[in-house]
């Protein structure tokens, strides 16, 4: 099934997957994921879909879907809680541009009924990225081969990810992940769960949850804000949002 075969049967039905509070947003969303042969995806944090993204790291959701930051017809997308829009955050499906920095999403509850409807929502209230379904990604014939380098000297702008590294229990504690971060020793410590993917099986489960420290985790492509070396000090690159890790793992994209 794709995404214009989805609507055509089900717009202005309306889905309750889970039996609770009637045909959310939610439900509609894991209908979807449903008919395209997919698993669904719980928000374990608030309760409100905005977890659906948050936790995109760590429910095995892109096992089957991949991020992106320019939509198609048929994607997953997640808004934020933005007042007067999606106040308590939403989930739909991306149907088609409505101009003028806004969207036409394919959902349930929304424009105050539980069925499946179109809306037009701003762009300015969702995540940075979507959810593409693996189904309807076209395979590019000839790509060029990605290289890692483990011995370059690392600039900013290097595009880096990280070997595969053992996470270890977070001093003082019982566990390897606190407050969304999980301990990294190779990297100096704690680094962000949303950062970081899992080697599958590593911890012998198929997924991208973190559920021993037989686990290990590679940090995500990502580039290189500045580094600081010298002074007796071991080489380190700033990355993503802003925290320092060691650069002894680090390996460049050529």
């Amino acid at each position: 099934m794709n995404y214009n075969e989805f609507k055509r049967k089900y717009m202005g039905t309306a889905h309750d997957l889970d039996g609770a509070y009637g045909a959310q947003c939610w439900d509609g969303a894991m209908f979807y994921s449903q008919c395209l042969g997919y698993p669904v995806f719980h928000c374990g944090i608030s309760g409100y879909a905005k977890d659906i993204w948050l936790q995109r790291r760590s429910s095995g959701i892109l096992r089957y879907y991949t991020e992106v930051r320019q939509m198609q017809p048929g994607d997953i997308c997640v808004f934020m809680p933005t007042a007067y829009w999606t106040p308590f955050s939403h989930i739909a499906i991306f149907d088609s541009d409505a101009g003028d920095g806004y969207g036409n999403f394919m959902g349930q509850n929304q424009d105050g009924v539980p069925e499946f409807t179109i809306q037009r929502l701003p762009y300015s209230a969702t995540y940075p990225t979507a959810f593409r379904p693996k189904v309807f990604e076209q395979k590019s014939p000839s790509k060029k081969p990605v290289h890692w380098n483990y011995d370059a000297v690392l600039k900013r702008g290097d595009i880096i990810s990280s070997a595969w590294l053992p996470i270890a229990v977070v001093p003082g504690t019982d566990s390897a992940i606190v407050r969304g971060m999980v301990n990294v020793p190779d990297l100096g410590g704690l680094v962000p769960l949303e950062d970081v993917d899992k080697q599958d099986g590593s911890d012998g489960y198929h997924d991208q949850v973190l559920h021993n420290t037989n686990a290990k985790v590679c940090l995500h492509e990502t580039e290189v804000k500045a580094v600081a070396s010298g002074h007796g000090r071991p080489d380190m690159a700033l990355v993503n949002s802003g925290y320092w890790v060691l650069a002894q793992h680090l390996c460049r994209k050529e």
